[in-house]
């Protein structure tokens, strides 16, 4: 009897040990990760290594916490799809975007503004559609996508002109400065902040947005979906209406959790686009670059053909495209034109480092990065009609 009742209790403690280390094995496998990647713990090949923890046991941890912390937007990924197929969101992520699209569809009729001809003189048909259309829109928030080189920041100059004569105030709010700058330079607005300053002085006080004013966003397909939220948040509360202008095909931010604005565009049926790119003088070159843009399907082979045949596409092995790039990239810089040197994925062999070492003596005085990344397939974009040189 005694000997049964032992075998009982010793039942019950092997038991209460096995659920302890079951609840206690995540935090283990988190504990040999992190010690494993110390160097003291590498074994040589074939031998018994605690990097089998991070090989087998991680990435089930990882994925059981991806099943039931975020939540899943695309079904589970099938023996057919590729890595990275599936797509999670957060429920705060979701609230965050609903609050906006709960504000989007505001409207007063007090927000439109008469345009006359003086204001849209100089506009091509195009520009003078879209302006003449987010004028008189009832809606305030009125999202612009337009591509580089249509003439955006021209066509806002005139409906700062239309405001004027309305009695309104235009503010004009960017993620950066220099965005800030160029568009009040070309008379956008008149004043303009960035959108961080301009948040931290609504938030202190210092500045007051009222019914009457026209608040427009440059750069919003750059902004953060909290920033674009507490903004449209401050616009909406003074019934004021805004001007979001952007580009969906640019890369959004990932950690500030942008692509609002490509959603907005997508969303919005009052959504307003500028098509013609003015930059460049050859209707072809307008239409390619457009092609390059939207970077997919015949019409970016198209692109692409085009740039080849009329000699602004190089290829080439790794170490002659970098002696290209480096001296596309000195003799740009001569000449005083904003030039760019990228690498696709960033890698760089140490004979192309080599082979673009750029010393201080060439530029004499001047600051500049000493080693520029470089791309083994190199594009040099430039236009004779306007002072840009990309090399990609």
């Amino acid at each position: 009897m005694i000997g049964g009742r032992r075998l009982v209790e010793r039942l019950v403690y092997a038991l209460v040990a096995l659920v302890v280390a079951i609840q206690l094995a995540p935090l283990v496998v988190v504990a040999l990760v992190s010690v494993s990647s110390s160097p003291v713990f590498d074994v040589t090949a074939g031998s018994w290594s605690l990097r089998w923890w991070e090989r087998r046991l991680l990435p089930s941890v990882v994925e059981g916490a991806a099943d039931t912390v975020p939540l899943r937007v695309t079904a589970p990924r099938e023996a057919h799809h590729r890595e990275g197929h599936e797509r999670f969101t957060l429920d705060a992520i979701m609230v965050e975007e609903e609050r906006i699209f709960d504000m989007i569809d505001d409207r007063d009729d007090a927000a439109r503004l008469p345009v006359s001809a003086a204001d849209v003189a100089g506009l091509s048909p195009d520009q003078e559609r879209v302006i003449r259309a987010i004028a008189g829109s009832p809606f305030l928030v009125q999202p612009l996508q337009a591509p580089a080189g249509a003439g955006k920041t021209f066509s806002l100059a005139a409906l700062h002109a239309a405001a004027l004569r309305a009695g309104r105030e235009v503010l004009v709010v960017a993620p950066t400065g220099r965005a800030v700058d160029q568009a009040m330079g070309e008379g956008a607005g008149d004043y303009g902040l960035t959108v961080a300053k301009a948040l931290s002085m609504i938030d202190r006080g210092a500045l007051t947005i009222g019914r009457h004013s026209l608040v427009v966003l440059d750069e919003a397909s750059m902004l953060g979906t909290p920033q674009l939220r507490t903004l449209l948040g401050c616009t909406s509360a003074a019934r004021a209406k805004i001007v979001t202008v952007g580009d969906s095909y640019q890369l959004a931010p990932v950690l500030a959790r942008g692509g609002m604005f490509d959603d907005l565009m997508a969303e919005l049926p009052w959504a307003q686009h500028l098509s013609v790119v003015w930059r460049m003088q050859d209707p072809d070159e307008r239409d390619m670059s457009l092609a390059l843009r939207s970077a997919h399907g015949n019409r970016l082979r198209k692109a692409v053909g085009w740039y080849r045949i009329h000699g602004r596409l190089h290829t080439g092995d790794e170490v002659t495209m970098a002696a290209d790039a480096r001296d596309a990239f000195v003799a740009a810089c001569r000449e005083g034109r904003d030039v760019l040197l990228m690498d696709a994925d960033c890698t760089v062999t140490v004979h192309t480092a080599d082979t673009l070492a750029v010393r201080a003596d060439c530029f004499g005085n001047w600051n500049f990065l000493p080693a520029p990344l470089i791309l083994p397939i190199t594009f040099v974009l430039s236009s004779p009609f306007a002072n840009r040189h990309l090399v990609a």
